[in-house]
């Protein structure tokens, strides 16, 4: 323990001075690392210690063939961890935290680590560092910026299924865990489920620490790793290194893209948790079930009204043939103007906005339809009201008088229950009774 706390005080890499994002996620950003006696703080450890493919690791008789070496100075800067605790997973969290005017590339790496009830996101934030490239070898540098343009394009996922992870103990463990864990590298998407997101000089990969896919190998190992890490990493110095996987040889050397150190972190800090979306998004509300319906009863009701005008023709030519079509049915039902129908609940007779037709033939059970649709109907108001106990039935405007049929509607007559249902269910229910009636006091034939 004195010889791993020793090295890591000699190795504890300088607080880099980082400029706040101006966004939501400056909320939750982890402290910056100042004493090995700090806790629940992050850093940016020296690259020194990991281990990648080397330019010749698949190349068949080559003396360096499956071996591993340093790194190349690692292309991005870490910019800050954060922590963003949240009742529910989020995919896509930086969506609207990152300025869109920033200068350099930015990576986002975000882990979803489900912490009894609520999960917390671990969002590893580096900035591209062009000035890391001096030292690299041209042909080298050039590889690794093809690979990284290819995974950085939009509407791929390639990033998420190259995306690697090398992690490294610092301080902290035993020899049995660092031998199980450290330089151990893993390939996320063999084991966990990975999503990438890109934007306006970003890219976002998500991961869901908990989605296991299969039983590969991988995925035994990680479980490995994760179940000897986690219980105790709010004990431990983590040194996590990020990279694309090399395939080939025309993707070779690996290059380490950035890494973060987290020194005894709480997993268990709920400051500012959130809810389902992260606070800079904005949210479409989604219309509900009712809202759907009414706008379907309305345009089928509007629609219905306007093939009754249709059908019928013009409203004072009484000489014309109910069957017969029109010349406007040949326009479209959406380009023939009409009229702006009275509201639900406006008085009848004279004080509609025009008199009121009743349709002959098929165009009349189109107005039924339309009027039942709209509810707008001038008995309406009258016949399905429903009349509290002890109150007087509502007034009716002077010269207006109920239909035979609204008449049957309103009398004791109704059926049980006709009270709370709507128009159209208790005139299909008066229906019933008046049908049930008939058929007891007219024979057969005569129905």
């Amino acid at each position: 323990f004195f010889f791993q706390s020793f090295a890591m005080a000699t190795s504890m890499p300088q607080p880099p001075s980082v400029v706040p994002l101006e966004s939501w996620l400056d909320t939750f950003a982890l402290p910056l690392m100042r004493d090995t006696e700090d806790r629940h703080v992050c850093a940016d450890p020296p690259c020194d210690d990991f281990r990648v493919r080397n330019k010749y690791y698949v190349t068949k008789g080559h003396e360096r063939k499956g071996k591993k070496e340093r790194s190349a100075p690692s292309a991005f800067r870490l910019v800050r961890v954060y922590l963003v605790p949240a009742k529910a997973k989020i995919d896509h969290l930086l969506c609207d935290a990152l300025n869109p005017s920033a200068a350099r590339f930015m990576l986002g790496i975000v882990f979803q680590v489900n912490v009894k009830d609520f999960v917390q996101h671990i969002v590893f934030l580096f900035e591209r560092e062009a000035a890391n490239d001096a030292t690299l070898d041209p042909a080298d540098l050039a590889t690794f910026s093809t690979l990284l343009d290819q995974c950085a394009e939009p509407d791929t996922q390639l990033f998420a299924n190259r995306l690697k992870i090398l992690p490294l103990l610092s301080a902290g463990a035993g020899a049995i865990m660092r031998g199980v864990v450290n330089n151990q590298p893993g390939q996320l998407a063999e084991a966990l489920e990975c999503k990438q997101y890109g934007g306006h000089k970003y890219v976002e990969v998500d991961v869901d620490i908990d989605a296991y896919k299969s039983d590969s190998v991988f995925t035994k190992l990680a479980k490995a790793a994760v179940g000897l890490v986690y219980p105790k990493v709010a004990h431990l110095t983590v040194d996590l290194a990020f990279m694309i996987a090399g395939l080939s040889e025309a993707e070779l050397p690996e290059r380490l893209l950035g890494a973060a150190r987290l020194h005894r972190l709480n997993l268990h800090c709920q400051d500012n948790m959130i809810g389902t979306t992260a606070p800079g998004r904005k949210v479409l509300m989604q219309p509900t079930m009712s809202d759907m319906v009414r706008e379907i009863r309305r345009s089928m009701g509007e629609t219905a009204l306007q093939m009754a005008d249709m059908l019928e023709g013009p409203a004072d030519d009484d000489d014309a043939d109910p069957g017969s079509l029109p010349a406007t049915s040949t326009k479209s039902v959406a380009s023939t103007p009409r009229t702006p129908r009275t509201p639900r609940g406006t008085a009848a007779g004279p004080e509609r906005s025009r008199k009121r037709v009743k349709k002959r033939g098929v165009a009349r059970q189109f107005q039924r339809f339309g009027h039942w649709v709209y509810s707008d109907h001038p008995d309406y108001k009258y016949a399905y009201e429903a009349v509290p106990a002890g109150a007087s039935p509502p007034a009716m405007p002077a010269g207006a008088s109920l239909p035979p049929s609204a008449k049957v509607l309103a009398s004791p007559a109704l059926p049980d229950g006709a009270a709370d249902r709507s128009p159209f269910a208790t005139y299909c229910a008066c229906l019933g009774k008046c049908a049930s009636t008939m058929r007891k006091e007219n024979p057969p034939a005569v129905l």
